[in-house]
């Protein structure tokens, strides 16, 4: 396995300060760093929402997201009626501590999802950050939604040996007061 310990630090440096980022490497490379920053997110008590969006459709999405952040919907399950539950919950979140951390796998998914992100990114500002993670066999028909100028762009690098998170665990939980 590969050591991303400078990846993951950038990822939660950015994340401490309110960014998103996007995470361009190979699948299996995305996937252990995924794993490194979940680990941190996670023993810092944030709630990690961990979506693969390969084969999910526009009109998924939404509750896909509603059932991940543990959202009982209630008015009925069409795509209309689930985007009124989502912006509910989300706005009444306003103002708070961060509250999620959304880790979006593009592998395998069309750029017809482009406007149902660009609404959930809308939808969750102030109360998440996103880790968006691409290969360049996924980037196309995404350049514009991957180069948005909040997104801080971590490229992977192929350094050898894994490192202990517990560090970096330590340094990131004293920084993010969890959310109850």
């Amino acid at each position: 396995m590969r050591d991303h310990r400078d990846e993951v630090e950038r990822i939660l440096q950015c994340f401490e300060q309110g960014g998103s980022c996007v995470l361009w490497g190979d699948p299996s490379a995305r996937s252990s760093v995924v794993q490194q920053v979940r680990y941190v997110v996670d023993s810092a008590g944030v709630r990690t929402v961990s979506l693969n969006l390969g084969g999910v459709g526009t009109s998924e999405l939404p509750a896909l997201v509603a059932v991940e952040c543990g959202l009982v919907l209630t008015s009925g399950n069409s795509p209309v009626s689930t985007w009124l539950e989502l912006t509910e919950y989300f706005q009444g979140g306003r103002n708070s501590d961060l509250k999620y951390v959304f880790l979006w796998d593009l592998q395998f998914c069309g750029s017809d999802l482009i406007p149902v992100l660009n609404r959930m990114l809308s939808l969750t500002a102030g109360m998440s950050v996103h880790l968006v993670g691409v290969g360049a066999t996924e980037a196309s028909g995404w350049a514009d939604f991957l180069s948005r100028p909040e997104f801080t762009v971590v490229r992977l690098s192929n350094r050898e040996n894994v490192s202990d998170d517990s560090e970096a665990a330590w340094k990131w939980s004293r920084q993010v007061v969890p959310v109850q």
